[in-house]
């Protein structure tokens, strides 16, 4: 499907959701989309919010690597300080790990396993809510005699809560372009996320977005097909859940 095509595509899904019956037309030009509500002209940039990189231009690739490595070092660590006759395997899922955190991270994560009861099973969220990187652990103890333990990195079965920064530089870009875009009535950028796509999916909600700094968009919109959810970014608040 071409780019106009996919815009066509996405914004229909997004007047859908707000339930907008409004026609609109799509431009070679920018902004993407045009289109007239209530007597007002409109103009709508859309754009696409994939996860394959962050803020500092990782891949999915890096942080997988980059997590196997804390898993890896955690285990090591651990096991040079363990003192108890227990030998345990663990499984990890995280949230986004930085280059900077490895070494740290894994000092944190042998240190929990250090001082949590080692009876097995999933950890509780509070024996590690002061490790925000850490998003599941579970403990597998050993049969004696067993001295062959792996600990994994494992997938959680959540997605990735939005990261404010990535989107933030999102906003950024398209603001540095806005001087060269027709200019309308009002204004919006339409951030989209397409649950089906694995490199975009992730969820919107119980984010806090105060944080972000808009300043030449009259509305930007974070919208997240399939769920239909849609969040006003400058006001900071769910229109949709």
């Amino acid at each position: 499907m071409e780019k106009k095509a996919i815009e066509r595509h996405y914004f229909q899904k997004f007047l859908d959701a707000l339930g907008i019956s409004e026609c609109f037309d799509s431009s070679k030009e920018k902004p993407d989309i045009r289109f007239q509500r209530k007597g007002m002209f409109i103009g709508v940039e859309a754009t696409q919010f994939y996860i394959g990189y962050d803020a500092e231009g990782g891949s999915k690739v890096k942080q997988r690597d980059i997590q196997e490595r804390v898993v890896s070092l955690s285990q090591k660590l651990f096991e040079e300080a363990n003192q108890s006759q227990v030998l345990i395997e663990a499984s990890l899922a995280f949230n986004e790990v930085k280059d900077r955190r490895i070494k740290s991270l894994a000092r944190e994560i042998a240190n929990l396993f250090l001082n949590v009861d080692l009876k097995g099973g999933k950890l509780s969220a509070k024996d590690f809510e002061s490790i925000p990187e850490l998003r599941f652990a579970y403990i597998y103890v050993l049969k004696a005699g067993d001295d062959n333990a792996t600990w994994r990195l494992i997938q959680s079965g959540s997605v990735e809560n939005t990261n404010v920064d990535v989107l933030q530089g999102i906003i950024n870009k398209k603001e540095n372009k806005f001087d060269n875009y027709e200019m309308f009535e009002e204004n919006w950028l339409l951030i989209i996320i397409d649950y089906i796509n694995l490199c975009m999916d992730q969820e919107p909600l119980n984010v806090d977005y105060s944080s972000l700094h808009i300043g030449k968009f009259d509305r930007v919109y974070l919208f997240r097909t399939g769920y239909n959810t849609i969040v006003d970014l400058k006001e900071n608040k769910v229109i949709k859940p």
